[in-house]
C-alpha cells in the first residue's frame, strides 16, 4: 500500500511548488552582479544572504571556490513567507559545464518564526540543513534551516550525441524534460539492473536521465548516463 504524505512532507512539497511557479513575479536587477531580486527582497538582504548561500554551497558540497566561480551563476532571489517555518530566502542559480546547463533553487530559512532576528551563517550551520535535491522527500521528517542542492566537482563531460546514444541503449529511451542533475544512480524496485549489478548506487554523479512509462501507467523503465564516466544504468521499476 502506498503511504500518503505526512504533514511535514506536504508543507515542503507545497513550498517547492510555489518556488517553481514563482516566475510570474516582477524581478528588479540590482548593482553590477546581474542577480535579480523580487520586491520582497531588499538590496541589504540580498547583499547579506547571497554570500551566506555561497558559503553554504561550499560547506555542504565540499567544492572549491574556483569550481563555484567557473560553473555556478546565481540568477534570481526571492522571499517566501511560510506559516509553519518563517521567512525563506530562495536563490535560483544556473550550473553550466560545456553543453550541460540547468537551473535549480536552493533555500535558506533566514528568519524562523521562533526567532526575533535574521540568522547568521554560524547559526545556520549549527541548526543544520541538507544538500539533497529539492524533489527528494527524504529530508521532510526533520526541520531544516537550509536546503542546498548537491554538487560534485565534474570537470569534463561526454559529448551530447554520445550521451543520447548511450541513453538509447536502454529500450531506445529518449531524454526526459530537464534531464540533467546531480544525483546517484537509481536502484530498481524489482532489484533488476540489466547487466550492471556492480554499479555504485551511492556515488553522487552528474546524470543524464530518460524514462519510459508503461502502458499501465504504474511501471517505468529508466535510463541513466554518468556524463563524466559514460557509465549506463538501465532500471526497471
Amino acid at each position: 500500500m502506498r503511504r500518503g504524505f505526512s504533514p511535514p512532507k506536504l508543507i515542503i512539497i507545497l513550498s517547492l511548488v510555489i518556488i517553481l511557479v514563482f516566475g510570474f513575479l516582477t524581478f528588479t536587477s540590482i548593482g553590477k552582479t546581474g542577480v535579480q531580486r523580487s520586491p520582497l527582497v531588499t538590496p541589504e538582504m540580498q547583499q547579506k544572504y547571497l554570500p551566506i548561500w555561497k558559503e553554504l554551497v561550499l560547506y555542504k558540497n565540499k567544492i572549491s571556490e574556483d569550481y563555484f566561480t567557473k560553473h555556478i551563476t546565481p540568477k534570481k532571489t526571492y522571499l517566501l513567507k511560510e506559516v509553519q517555518l518563517g521567512e525563506r530566502f530562495v536563490v535560483n542559480y544556473q550550473f553550466k559545464l560545456d553543453w550541460v546547463e540547468f537551473e535549480v533553487a536552493d533555500s535558506i530559512v533566514v528568519k524562523p518564526n521562533e526567532d526575533d532576528h535574521y540568522l547568521s551563517i554560524e547559526e545556520l550551520k549549527e541548526r543544520g540543513g541538507a544538500n539533497l535535491p529539492q524533489n527528494n522527500q527524504n529530508f521532510a521528517q526533520e526541520k531544516l534551516y537550509y536546503i542546498i542542492n548537491p554538487i560534485v566537482e565534474v570537470n569534463s563531460v561526454i559529448k551530447k550525441d554520445e550521451a543520447d546514444k548511450k541513453l538509447a541503449e536502454c529500450e531506445n529511451i529518449k531524454p526526459a524534460p530537464n534531464p540533467v542533475s546531480f544525483d546517484s544512480f537509481k536502484i530498481s524496485v524489482t532489484k533488476v539492473v540489466e547487466g550492471k549489478e556492480g554499479l555504485d548506487t551511492s556515488k553522487l554523479r552528474l546524470i543524464y536521465r530518460g524514462f519510459l512509462i508503461g502502458l499501465d501507467n504504474k511501471t517505468a523503465k529508466i535510463s541513466e548516463v554518468d556524463l563524466s564516466s559514460g557509465e549506463i544504468n538501465c532500471v526497471k521499476d
